[in-house]
């Protein structure tokens, strides 16, 4: 949570090269990183979207493209930390959509977030890529949160 909320900087290395050094095997093939998106409003306050930092490091090491913004979130959700399992889910249905500025390039994708809780956020982005068209959708995430 600390880097989440406080963006502690010294991590991001550490975190970017274990992401990486675990990518790296014969297993993936993804091209295209896609962070997670923050709605505009949550970005601001904040400050940044650390599934963007840290993603844009990723693909720059495994010299994949990087493509912050293919996905838009286009309403303002409550924190998924404050909600239970099917709550996440009902309050990220439909707060995603493609960019319509890009088009689906026939390649596999990987979708990067930096905490994956129900998987609700992920799923709900890999849904919307699928439907776009996409045939492969990867995701990785630096921490599980077991309970919440």
């Amino acid at each position: 949570m600390k880097l989440k909320y406080n963006f502690v900087s010294d991590l991001t290395d550490e975190l970017v090269d274990l992401a990486v050094n675990f990518l790296q095997e014969d297993f993936f093939q993804a091209r295209v990183l896609v962070p997670i998106p923050l709605h505009w409003y949550r970005k601001n306050w904040r400050g940044f979207n650390q599934a963007e930092i840290l993603g844009k490091e990723i693909a720059l090491k495994l010299k994949i493209d990087f493509c912050p913004d293919l996905l838009l979130r286009t309403r303002s959700t409550k924190p998924q930390v404050k909600l239970k399992g099917k709550e996440r889910k009902k309050n990220v249905r439909g707060a995603f959509k493609l960019n319509p500025k890009y088009r689906i390039l026939d390649t596999e994708y990987l979708l990067f977030d930096d905490v994956w809780t129900t998987g609700a956020t992920m799923k709900e982005c890999a849904r919307v890529l699928k439907k776009a068209g996409v045939k492969k959708v990867f995701g990785l995430t630096l921490a599980r949160q077991e309970k919440f």
